[in-house]
């Protein structure tokens, strides 16, 4: 009887102890139905494994920029951002150079007595402080508008421009005016707070960051505007901590010059993508 190997299913004479084609041992086993089986005679067929079962994976998520990552990068993107800061710079140094000179003409022409030498600084001190202050504020207060306004465009992927942001903070001067006046006189009182009043100086300005772009983007005015910066502060707290830290983050550093001319812009656009995730309409 012919022998099949069981390993390769060559076929090997009756008398073969290993296979001729692969030296396996040989049994004895037979063609049925004119096919090699695979199986010695008499064995019943093994049967197959059944798979092991495998616990699924699911596919990785994909990545999610933070909100500071995506104002980053809108802002690297939009560096033009920062040309109002740089106009209010350059102009707080002509205002702080005319009370410079105005000081030093009035020393040159003998007008000051020794004594009031001493009380000059004061005196030029306070005058800056309640004539050139409101003057600065008010600048502040039109300027971070225009900011806003920019940094908004540059959020919905529009065009912006300095002319045209002034366009529009000036039809709505009255409330950007309101923004100043607030801005102005509470930091001037937070500013006489040892110790502690530039820090709450910071966090105001962070408030007035929220109100200022709910004003233009809800098209609300500039009470509407305060209020409603409040609830929405209180909601960022509560669903995105790390927003409001980077918000106040770039407000403290806004109080550094040269430094705010990016940190103000990114502080409202920081506000700005939260508030659009935030069913906020994009424009006004």
């Amino acid at each position: 009887m012919t022998k099949y190997c069981t390993k390769c299913g060559a076929a090997n004479t009756d008398d073969a102890r290993f296979c001729s084609a692969c030296g396996n041992p040989l049994t004895l086993t037979s063609q049925q139905g004119g096919s090699w089986g695979g199986q010695p005679q008499g064995q019943a067929p093994s049967q197959p494994q059944p798979a092991q079962p495998t616990q699924y994976q699911p596919p990785p998520q994909a990545y999610q920029q933070s909100r500071a990552e995506r104002a980053l990068n809108i802002f690297t993107k939009n560096l033009g951002l920062i040309l109002p800061v740089l106009i209010l710079f350059i102009a707080d140094l002509i205002v702080g150079a005319i009370v410079g000179a105005i000081v030093l003409i009035t020393v040159l022409h003998g007008v000051l007595t020794a004594g009031s030498v001493v009380y000059t600084p004061i005196f030029f001190g306070g005058a800056f402080a309640f004539v050139f202050g409101p003057v600065f504020w008010l600048l502040t207060g039109i300027f971070l508008s225009i900011v806003v306004v920019e940094a908004r465009n540059a959020a919905s992927s529009q065009g912006y421009s300095l002319s045209q942001a002034w366009g529009e903070v000036r039809s709505r001067l009255s409330d950007a005016i309101i923004m100043a006046v607030v801005l102005g006189v509470v930091n001037t009182l937070l500013g006489i707070i040892p110790f502690i009043g530039w820090l709450l100086e910071s966090l105001f300005f962070a408030y007035i960051v929220v109100a200022e772009t709910l004003m233009f983007t809800q098209n609300s005015s500039a009470p509407t505007a305060l209020s409603r910066a409040v609830v929405d502060m209180r909601s960022m707290a509560n669903s995105d901590a790390l927003t409001l830290v980077v918000l106040i983050v770039a407000s403290i550093l806004s109080e550094i010059p040269i430094l705010n001319f990016f940190t103000i812009p990114y502080a409202a656009l920081i506000t700005l993508i939260y508030l659009f995730d935030n069913g906020v309409q994009r424009f006004t």
